[in-house]
């Protein structure tokens, strides 16, 4: 089937510490995800393909399917009591160590490789009323 997404794998490996008077629930966080190859995609197709030497082609696609990824990514994060308030902070950096992949179901593909790293700094502050 077409833009059927590839097989991937995906670990996670999370650690939690011991809870202190200020920081509850800190935890350090390491994901791995592995993308295969797609390789159910149909031989023939409908798009006409002309080659370099002039001769055409009916193929499925316009490019074949890209190669397969592996993207590792961490996360660090634990809960802060702040006053009263308990406040959620987290720090991850996705694609660590910035690959360059494309991914079989996004369109751009063709044209484009995926989001190198990614670092993201997140804080929760509840608000009760």
């Amino acid at each position: 089937l077409i833009q059927m997404p590839a097989d991937r794998i995906e670990q996670e490996l999370q650690y939690e510490f011991n809870n202190g008077k200020k920081i509850r629930e800190s935890y350090l966080k390491a994901r791995l995800q592995y993308v295969f190859r797609q390789s159910r995609v149909p031989a023939t197709g409908q798009i006409e393909i002309i080659r370099p030497d002039g001769t055409k082609e009916l193929a499925a696609d316009y490019m074949p399917a890209p190669d397969a990824y592996t993207l590792l990514g961490i996360e660090a994060g634990a809960q802060v009591l702040v006053g009263k308030r308990l406040f959620s902070v987290s720090l991850s950096v996705s694609n660590l160590l910035d690959q360059e992949y494309r991914d079989y179901m996004n369109s751009f593909r063709y044209y484009a490789d995926e989001m190198g790293r990614n670092i993201a700094f997140r804080i929760k502050i509840p608000f009760n009323f």
